[in-house]
């Protein structure tokens, strides 16, 4: 393999990877404003996906966050990863531990 080929099929797998976070990115802001949640802040994971940091509903009808206008709960982190073109959350909780 030709060192140029190489040196673009790296720069590819780099665009893919940066590709994949923006898609998760914004299918992370998609799904919180379709629960009603609100984002407040979204970084990328060193593994791949976004640490996504937001205000959430519970779900209960007679909570203050069901009321319109109504105090929403949190802020919480998510982590938002991507994997066979379905975007999985799992909660991290009220603070994110820093990467090693």
């Amino acid at each position: 393999m030709t060192k140029s080929l190489k040196s673009f099929r790296e720069r590819r797998a780099r665009i893919d990877a940066e590709i994949e976070q923006l898609e998760t990115q914004l299918d992370a802001r998609d799904r919180a404003g379709q629960k009603g949640a609100e984002v407040l802040e979204v970084e990328p994971a060193r593994g791949g996906g976004s640490y996504v940091l937001q205000k959430v509903r519970c779900g209960k009808p007679t909570c203050r966050c069901a009321r319109i206008g109504g105090e929403l709960h949190g802020p919480y982190w998510y982590l938002f990863t991507k994997k066979d073109g379905k975007t999985t959350s799992k909660y991290v909780g009220k603070n994110r531990l820093p990467e090693v």
